[in-house]
């Protein structure tokens, strides 16, 4: 019986542990091009953005803003297994700061957001104006578009919970295994079973308060 519970508890662990590891899993930036504070030699043909997961080119999206406004792309086009996203220039870029604002849909059906600029140089190959002050690194936003990606705390938080919760559900079901079984002393394995219940119980609330907040 005993090997049963602690079976049915590595189960439970198991099927949590999966349910957390993939609320963790967005298309993440890896790369693009042009790349994030770039400055290249002549108008780019084509945008294109490489992630770490795949993305639903249904829901994603891609757009291009310039010192003269919108610039007009062509249909995103999904490729290696939805990592890759892609959309055409219409159009020559001039020398210029651009700014490339992306939305991908996961899997999951949460959506990861985030923009970067790159520049596009003069004739003679010098950087365009306001390439000094416009230029800067990726950025990624999390659910829904708006937010930050999950940090550390907010990982640690959510891993704490799952383990609280798999301590509970093992503690659970080994009291029920002992009153069924009637077990000499199963008094004292519920009181210790409730002492450690307890503090898991007060981690998972604390850890699942905190990601509702989030």
């Amino acid at each position: 019986m005993l090997k049963r519970v602690a079976l049915l508890a590595a189960v439970a662990l198991g099927a949590l542990c999966a349910g957390a590891a993939a609320a963790t899993a967005h298309p993440l930036l890896v790369t693009s091009a042009p790349a994030p504070g770039s400055i290249i030699p002549g108008s780019p043909s084509t945008v294109a953005l490489a992630f770490s997961e795949e993305a639903v080119a249904s829901g994603s999206g891609v757009t291009v803003t310039g010192p003269h406004g919108p610039v007009q792309l062509g249909r995103l086009t999904p490729s290696d297994g939805g990592r890759q996203l892609a959309s055409k220039v219409r159009g020559r870029l001039a020398p210029g700061v651009y700014r490339i604002h992306w939305v991908a849909l996961g899997d999951d059906g949460h959506n990861v957001s985030g923009q970067f600029a790159f520049g596009v140089a003069k004739a003679n190959g010098s950087p365009p104006l306001g390439a000094s002050a416009g230029l800067g690194g990726a950025g990624t936003a999390g659910r829904g578009g708006s937010g930050s990606s999950p940090g550390v705390v907010t990982t640690m938080a959510l891993w704490l919970g799952v383990l609280a919760a798999a301590l509970l559900w093992a503690g659970l079901l080994l009291v029920t295994a002992l009153r069924r079984r009637r077990v000499t002393g199963a008094d004292a394995a519920q009181k210790r079973l409730a002492a450690v219940g307890r503090p898991a119980l007060i981690v998972a609330g604390t850890a699942a308060l905190y990601g509702a907040l989030q």
